[in-house]
């Protein structure tokens, strides 16, 4: 049996461990997190600060976005009309509004009324911009001279212009050059947008000694460098005042067309803006025919000068859905590029 003292030793035991136990306890609990007035509290001042700090960084995300599409567009269209301005130089004839809408020699005043709308894409169609295109535009097309180097030729292995030592003459060919305002993209371009497409077509080197051949009319010709398909030259024989009259009844060849109509660039403005040409200019296209931002004007009756405008969509890069957007309140997505031409090319005739 356990004596008085034991008991009292043993309560006193107990005693003391429960007492350490309960302030372990208490001491655990004030030890082991916020309450829920204190975790509200908490949430919403984190979102009183966060809340204006996302924004702001979401508004220099988009303004940056932003300026980035126009940085870019305005690029573009530069790069574009540059591309333009040095092909254009080369120009020897420049068609104005008559000989692109105009269909050839058709109709009572055929001589003096004609053009080559039909001779030409869309109506005579190739590969990204055929009769089914409707929309695959003529705004710009010319005959240039074009220079041919001494590499060029000989990459081509043009043997009529090889030289005794096994280098090469340098080369002049005629070429047909159009560009086209395009707004279907086939699933490769933007929606929103238009683009400008290049279709060019050129003649080749004859040489009597060639072994390719090429019907023309009733004749056959020899070529080192075979003309592209389609290609017809015109009567060199004639200048001034008639070489225009010529031009405008030119016919292509009867093969058709295999050289296809390429994209120059991409986010030009759908939405055509009225032509302002200068003094003595008249556009190539009417306002009413104008599907796009890219036009052309042509000083007639000479011919021999071209202002070139563009106007792009930048906003078309970030956003669905421009064709509402009013142009002169939100401009600067909508930035213009413009640039005057004059032909330096020439006609070497016999």
């Amino acid at each position: 049996m356990v004596s008085k003292k034991g008991k009292r030793k043993m309560f006193a035991t107990l005693k003391f461990i429960l007492a350490s136990q309960l302030k372990r306890s208490q001491s655990a609990r004030n030890l082991s997190g916020f309450t829920l007035i204190e975790l509200l509290v908490a949430i919403i001042i984190a979102a009183l600060v966060i809340t204006p700090l996302l924004g702001f960084a979401i508004d220099i995300l988009q303004t940056d976005r932003r300026e980035q599409a126009k940085a870019t567009t305005e690029q573009e269209l530069q790069a574009a009309l540059d591309y333009i301005a040095r092909d254009l130089q080369q120009a020897v004839y420049i068609y104005d509004e008559q000989g692109l809408t105009e269909i050839n020699n058709t109709g009572l005043n055929a001589a003096t009324r004609s053009g080559i709308r039909n001779q030409i894409p869309p109506m005579a169609g190739t590969t990204g911009c055929d009769n089914t295109t409707t929309t695959c535009q003529p705004i710009l097309v010319f005959w240039k001279r074009q220079h041919l180097d001494r590499q060029q030729v000989g990459n081509l292995n043009i043997a009529s212009l090889t030289r005794n030592d096994g280098t090469y003459d340098d080369a002049f060919i005629y070429s047909l050059v159009g560009y086209y305002l395009i707004e279907e993209n086939n699933g490769l371009w933007s929606d929103e947008t238009a683009r400008i497409g290049r279709f060019e077509i050129r003649d080749g080197i004859r040489n009597p000694n060639a072994t390719a051949t090429r019907t023309e009319g009733t004749t056959t010709v020899k070529y080192d460098l075979l003309p592209s398909q389609g290609f017809s030259n015109f009567d060199l024989s004639v200048s001034g005042s008639n070489l225009g009259q010529k031009l405008n009844q030119w016919t292509k060849h009867p093969d058709s067309y295999n050289t296809n109509v390429n994209i120059l660039v991409d986010y030009i403005d759908q939405n055509a803006p009225t032509p302002t040409c200068p003094v003595g200019m008249s556009p190539t296209q009417s306002a009413s025919d104008l599907e796009g931002g890219f036009y052309a004007c042509v000083n007639t009756p000479d011919n021999t000068i071209a202002q070139v405008y563009l106007r792009g969509n930048a906003l078309a890069r970030i956003q669905q859905d421009t064709d509402n957007v009013d142009r002169d309140e939100a401009s600067t997505y909508f930035p213009t590029a413009t640039m005057q031409i004059q032909r330096k090319g020439f006609l070497n005739i016999d």
